[in-house]
């Protein structure tokens, strides 16, 4: 297992800094290192399961904490943007997402832990005439097509959001990443605010594509990459 100081943790991690003096580092997994909170500083540090470390241990190892609906042990595993953290033996649920710069787990329910959204980060062509979708949280998802010259069944664009059951992942809804939509900032100083996609708008060259949101008629200009569509008309998760 690997320590950081706390001192120089990145900030989104949300955990007091003179109370001890090391903190635990994500494993490499689904999500980036600046977009994560590994499970036992969840289980630990916000959600107070636990006052040590071997109890966290211990908690991860008797199966009590679920992340997408699977059993997850490990204390270094990477809990990332709209994972869904579950303790079954308390009936409680929860799910990640940005607030005001730092990661925060907002409460939910029984039914709404049983659905999560990913964002289609790229595309590939499989040989046999299959579609696999890559998702920001690891996962991929093939999509059958009967003619691979004209797959009518792949409408999936990169930059748009799938809603998927967990921890099976079967596609539920799906939400293009298109001018009106519903959106979320998830990076960035602007981090967990959301608006409507009013422009998107491309660049040539090594400067990166920008999209813009209007928030109670404020207009906000952010990275492409940083925008994770939550719907069209509303958004599909609970946000306060």
């Amino acid at each position: 297992m690997t320590r950081t100081k706390r001192y120089v943790i990145s900030k989104h991690i949300p955990v007091e800094i003179k109370t001890k003096k090391y903190v635990i580092s994500p494993r490499a997994g689904p999500h980036g290192k600046e977009q994560c909170i590994p499970l036992g500083v969840v289980v630990r540090d916000i959600l107070n399961l636990a006052e040590t470390g071997r109890d966290t241990k211990r908690i991860l190892g008797k199966r009590e904490v679920l992340v997408d609906g699977r059993a997850r042990q490990d204390n270094a595993y990477p809990v990332g943007v709209m994972d869904v953290v579950s303790l079954p033996k308390t009936k409680k649920n929860y799910r990640m997402l940005p607030k005001k710069g730092k990661l925060t787990l907002f409460e939910i329910t029984s039914e709404r832990s049983k659905f999560k959204l990913s964002k289609i980060t790229e595309k590939t062509t499989l040989k046999g005439g299959m579609v696999q979708l890559n998702l920001h949280d690891g996962r991929n998802i093939r999509i059958p097509v009967k003619d691979s010259k004209k797959p009518v069944e792949d409408v999936y664009n990169t930059g748009d959001t799938l809603k998927i059951s967990v921890p099976d992942q079967k596609i539920l809804g799906h939400y293009p990443f298109k001018q009106g939509a519903v959106a979320m900032i998830i990076n960035g100083s602007h981090a967990g605010l959301i608006g409507n996609v009013k422009e998107i708008i491309s660049t040539r060259g090594m400067q990166r594509a920008h999209t813009v949101l209007l928030t109670d008629g404020k207009e906000t200009t952010t990275v492409k990459d940083y925008v994770f569509v939550l719907g069209m008309e509303k958004a599909e998760i609970l946000v306060e």
